[in-house]
C-alpha cells in the first residue's frame, strides 16, 4: 500500500461533520484534476471494540494520510487488502485515504460523471452487526443526479445515500453520479435500467443498442428460471481503459441486483461480442443471490464458492446460448477449451462440476440440474449474497439436494473438480452427450458437424429425461416425469406469455433521458 505524495494534502477538503444517523460514513471528494487520486474519508463508531479490521478497496493504489492523532493501520497476515486498526472503545474513528484508480478498475471518473462499483473505492469494516451506512459525494456540478442499485435516486446540492445492513453490503453498492444517460426496458416482469455516462455516445457507444442487447439476454434468463416480478436489474457500462487494445474482450462483474460491463467501443451489440458476457454475468448475479448466500458475514469471502457462482454461471449461460441458437456447439466447445490449461481463460472457475452433475442426474432418469435448482430458488424478496454463520450457504443446499439422488458422489466430485481447472480426465461422464475430448489435441470437441442429436438436444434443454433412461431407473420414473412436467410447464408458460406481451412492452416502455447536472 504505497504512500502517495504529501503535496496532495493541500487539495483535501476540510473534514465535514458526520450526518445524523450515520454510524458508518464515507465521503468522496473528486479531484478537479481527474488524473489525480480520489480522496475517501471513512468515519465509523468503534462501539465496544478495541480493534477493528478493515478491507481496503480493490480499485487502485491506496494511500493512508498520516494525520495527527489518526490511528495506524496494521497489515493482516495472509490477506493483502486487510488492515487492523487499534483504538479505544467508544471512540469515533476517522481515516482519510487517497485512491489512485488503476487501469481496468471497476470505476470510471469523467469530467462531469462518476460510475463505479463501490468495492473499487470504499474501505469497509469486516466486523459483525448491522450498520447505518451513509455515503456523500463532493466534486461534481451542483444538482448532479446520484443513482444506486440500493433503490435510491437522489438529486440535490448535497445528495446522501443511506443503506442499512452488514457492512459487507458496501461491496455490492453500485453508484452513478453526474451527467448520465438512463434507459429502461420492461423485461418479463422486471425493470432493466442501463446507465452510461452522457459523453460515451460520442466515443462510439450506443446506449439504446446496449439496452436492447441486455434486454434480450435478461429475457432468456428469466424465461429459463420461470421467475415472477423482481426488483429492478441495473447495468452500468464502463469503457475499457484507453490503453487497452481494440480487440480487448468485454468483461463483467456481478453484484446485488446489478452488473457492470467493461468493454471497448468496438465491442458493439451488433457484433455479438457482448451477448456471452452479458448472459454469463447476469447468470452469475442470479446464482449469487437467489439460492441462498454464497459467503458468510462479516468478511464475505466468496472464493470457496466460486465453483458455484461462477462455474455454474458458465454452465447455464453456455447451455442456454446453444439451446437458443445464439451460437453453435463448436462455439461452446471453443469456450470450454479457453478454460483449459494454456487457454485464454485458464484459471477461471470452470463448469465441469455442473456438467458432471447434470449428466449424472440424467443418467439416473432425472431431467438434469434445472428442475432441481428451481426447487432451491428463493423468492426475489429473500435474495441475499451474504448471510450469518448459522445460515446454510447456497452450496450446502445444493449438495444436500444432490445427495438425495447421487449419494456421496457430489462430495467426491467437489474435491476433484472444484479447483481452477480439471483435476481428472474430461470423460463422457463430465462432458455429456454433446462433447468429447480429443486426447491427441487436448481439446474439447463438439460431437457431430450438424444439428445436435436428440440426446444432446435433451441435455441442452433439460426439459425431460433421456429416452429410455427413466424406464430403466425404476422408482425414479414417476419423480422424473413430474419434474419434467413442472419444468416444461414453467418454461412454456413463461414463453407463451412473453410471446404475447413481452417483446412489445420492451419497445414501448423505453425511456432515455439526461440527468440534470
Amino acid at each position: 500500500m504505497p504512500a502517495l505524495a504529501g503535496l496532495l494534502l493541500c487539495a483535501l477538503p476540510a473534514l465535514a461533520a458526520t450526518p445524523a444517523g450515520c454510524d458508518l460514513h464515507w465521503q468522496l471528494a473528486l479531484p478537479a484534476d481527474r488524473s489525480q487520486p480520489i480522496a475517501v474519508t471513512l468515519t465509523f463508531d468503534a462501539g465496544n471494540r478495541s480493534r477493528t479490521e478493515l478491507q481496503l478497496p480493490d480499485g487502485g493504489d491506496v494511500g493512508v494520510l498520516a494525520e495527527p492523532g489518526a490511528p495506524a493501520l496494521d497489515p493482516v497476515p495472509g490477506r493483502p487488502l486487510a488492515r487492523s486498526v487499534a483504538h479505544k472503545p467508544g471512540e469515533r474513528i476517522t481515516l482519510r485515504f487517497m485512491v489512485a484508480p488503476m487501469p481496468g478498475a471497476w470505476l470510471r471518473l469523467g469530467t462531469d460523471s462518476l460510475m463505479l462499483a463501490a468495492r473499487a473505492l470504499l474501505p469497509w469494516p469486516t466486523e459483525p452487526g448491522r450498520w447505518q451506512m451513509c455515503l456523500g459525494l463532493d466534486g461534481l456540478p451542483g444538482g448532479a443526479a446520484l443513482l444506486s442499485n440500493q433503490g435510491q435516486q437522489l438529486q440535490g446540492d448535497e445528495p446522501l445515500l443511506r443503506l442499512q445492513g452488514p457492512a459487507s453490503l458496501a461491496r455490492e453498492w453500485v453508484l452513478a453520479a453526474g451527467a448520465l444517460l438512463l434507459a429502461e426496458r420492461q423485461v418479463e416482469g422486471q425493470t432493466l435500467r442501463v446507465v452510461v455516462a452522457a459523453d460515451m455516445p460520442a466515443q462510439g457507444f450506443d446506449p439504446d443498442a446496449l439496452t436492447d442487447a441486455a434486454a434480450r439476454q435478461l429475457a432468456l434468463l428469466r424465461r429459463q428460471w420461470g421467475d415472477g416480478p423482481a426488483p429492478a436489474q441495473w447495468l452500468l457500462l464502463l469503457p475499457a481503459p484507453a490503453s487497452a487494445a481494440a480487440d480487448t474482450l468485454p468483461r463483467g462483474l456481478a453484484l446485488h441486483q446489478a452488473v457492470l460491463l467493461q468493454a471497448p467501443a468496438a465491442a458493439t451489440p451488433a457484433s455479438g461480442a457482448l451477448d456471452g458476457v452479458l448472459l454469463e454475468t447476469l447468470q452469475q448475479a442470479w446464482l449469487r443471490e437467489r439460492f441462498g448466500p454464497v459467503a458468510f458475514e462479516p468478511r464475505a469471502d466468496e472464493a470457496p464458492t466460486a465453483w458455484f457462482s461462477r462455474g455454474f454461471a458458465s454452465f447455464f449461460a453456455q447451455r442456454l446460448r446453444s439451446a437458443s441458437g445464439q451460437w453453435r456447439l463448436q462455439d461452446q466447445a471453443a469456450a470450454l477449451n479457453a478454460l483449459l490449461p494454456g487457454g485464454s481463460a485458464a484459471g477461471q472457475p470452470a463448469p465441469w462440476l455442473a456438467m458432471r452433475w447434470h449428466t449424472a442426474l440424467r443418467a439416473q432418469g432425472q431431467p438434469g440440474l434445472d428442475p432441481l435448482m428451481k426447487r432451491l430458488m428463493l423468492p426475489a424478496g429473500q435474495s441475499q449474497v451474504t448471510g450469518p454463520l448459522s445460515a446454510p450457504l447456497a452450496t450446502h443446499r445444493l449438495q444436500a439436494a444432490l445427495r438425495n439422488v447421487l449419494a456421496e458422489a457430489p462430495s467426491t466430485d467437489l474435491q476433484q473438480l472444484a479447483g481452477r481447472g480439471p483435476a481428472v480426465a474430461l470423460t463422457p461422464e463430465v462432458l455429456g452427450p454433446c462433447f468429447g475430448f480429443d486426447a491427441a489435441a487436448r481439446q474439447v470437441v463438439a460431437r457431430g458437424e450438424g444439428e445436435p442429436d436428440a440426446d444432446c438436444r435433451g441435455w441442452l434443454e433439460a426439459l425431460s429425461p433421456p429416452a429410455g433412461v427413466a424406464a430403466r431407473s425404476g422408482g425414479s420414473k414417476a419423480a422424473a416425469a413430474k419434474s419434467a412436467k413442472a419444468a416444461r410447464s414453467a418454461k412454456t408458460g413463461k414463453t407463451a406469455k412473453a410471446a404475447k406481451s413481452g417483446g412489445k412492452s420492451t419497445k414501448k416502455t423505453a425511456t432515455t433521458h439526461k440527468a440534470r447536472h
